[in-house]
């Protein structure tokens, strides 16, 4: 998830489909990520006029990506790989 809120802080506002491919992520699981970042205030939706979605990344999405890229950085590089390895699986979080 911070591969999107990545994207999104980088290129601002962004259709479904950009960050599919910006994010390099199966688009079939980005509707269960988006809708997890929108539920905890991560992103938001704006609507076009035309009635199109776009996500934006929140304060506090900005808040969580830094304290993210801080951890990162804080690990060996051993521990940086098995977390690259693991972006790769399919980690469902629920929110209660």
């Amino acid at each position: 998830m911070a591969d999107i809120l990545r994207v999104l802080a980088l290129y601002g506002a962004a259709r479904k489909m950009s960050i599919v491919y910006k994010a390099n992520l199966n688009f079939n699981r980005i509707g269960k990520y988006l809708h997890l970042l929108v539920e905890t205030g991560h992103v938001e939706i704006v609507t076009s006029r035309s009635g199109s979605d776009s996500y934006k990344i929140t304060g506090k999405g900005q808040d969580f990506l830094s304290a993210y890229d801080r951890l990162v950085e804080s690990l060996t590089p051993e521990e940086q790989s098995q977390i690259l390895e693991t972006r790769s699986e399919d980690v469902v979080v629920s929110v209660s």
